[in-house]
C-alpha cells in the first residue's frame, strides 16, 4: 500500500509515501466479502443519538472514492447529506469539496439524516446510500 499526500480539500499533491507492508492477524469476525463491499455509512453520530449543537457528522464510503467534484474518474463522488424535520421540511448539504465530515447546527427537534454518494462523472447518479438515522437535537 501507500498514501498520496492531499491537502484539506483532498487536492491530491501526487506526493507517495514509501511503500508499506501490512500483516492482518487474528479473526475479525467479519468475511472478506464483507469487508471488500461497496457501501456508504454514517459513522457518527449514532442512530437514536440525543444531541447538542453543534454537531459533527462523520461519513465512510467503502469501495469508492470521495473527492471535489473536479476529479471526474469512474468510482469517484461526493457525500450528499440530507436533514429532515419531523416536519418534513428537507436541508440539502452538497460537500462539493470532498469532505467526509460536516459540522451540523440545527435548531432543536426530531430530525432524519439522509446521506448518498452521488457520482462526479454523472451528478445525477447515486453510487450509494446509507441508511437514514434518526436523531434527537436538544437545546444547551
Amino acid at each position: 500500500m501507500r498514501l498520496v499526500f492531499a491537502d484539506d480539500k483532498h487536492i491530491p499533491n501526487f506526493v507517495y509515501s514509501d511503500v508499506l507492508h501490512i500483516k492482518v492477524r487474528g479473526p475479525s469476525g467479519r468475511d472478506k466479502a464483507e469487508l471488500t463491499r461497496q457501501s456508504v455509512d454514517i459513522l457518527t453520530p449514532a442512530d437514536g443519538a440525543r444531541l447538542v449543537p453543534p454537531f459533527l457528522l462523520g461519513l465512510h464510503a467503502s469501495g469508492f472514492n470521495v473527492s471535489h467534484t473536479d476529479i471526474k474518474d469512474d468510482n469517484t463522488g461526493h457525500f450528499r447529506v440530507k436533514l429532515q424535520t419531523a416536519e418534513g421540511k428537507t436541508e440539502v448539504i452538497a460537500l462539493t469539496d470532498g469532505r467526509t465530515q460536516v459540522w451540523l447546527n440545527p435548531p432543536p427537534g426530531t430530525y432524519s439524516v439522509g446521506v448518498e454518494l452521488v457520482s462526479n462523472t454523472q451528478p445525477a447518479r447515486s453510487l450509494g446510500v446509507a441508511p437514514s438515522r434518526r436523531l434527537t437535537v436538544t437545546a444547551r
